[in-house]
């Protein structure tokens, strides 16, 4: 498990940082290499890098997840497809810094083995075969 928390900093050096189209525009977002960030007020967040972008993305906060199909439902209406296994990536991370300053983030931790485990449990349970 990984916590960190942010320090407030003088430095007034922009850094680059992208917007992100409306859910609308964009309605489905592929996922690598991600994982998931807990900030201190309880959101859950998808961190992860873009395949065909080659760029970092930060989630709104996640509503629902359905393990089967791998598709998360976010507060923005958009869906995040994570796509193979979590994993660590550096352009997704400096994302979240910036993402975390921006929206006075103060402190996170890694939960992303933990949210697979409850959504796991959650799963409901295959049916039973029947009887013939």
């Amino acid at each position: 498990m990984h916590a960190s928390t942010l320090q407030p900093t003088t430095r007034s050096t922009q850094l680059p940082f992208w917007n992100t189209r409306c859910a609308g525009e964009d309605p489905t977002v592929e996922l690598v290499r991600w994982r998931v960030f807990e900030t201190e007020t309880g959101e859950r967040h998808l961190v992860g890098l873009r395949p065909y972008h080659g760029s970092g993305r930060v989630s709104s906060a996640v509503v629902n997840f359905d393990l089967g199909s791998r598709i998360a439902l976010t507060t923005s209406g958009r869906r995040y497809v994570l796509l193979g296994p979590p994993g660590f990536d550096s352009d997704a991370d400096y994302t979240w810094v910036l993402w975390s300053i921006i929206n006075s983030v103060t402190s996170w931790r890694d939960i992303t083995a933990e949210w697979l485990a409850e959504a796991q449990t959650n799963q409901p349970a295959p049916p039973a075969p029947s009887e013939h």
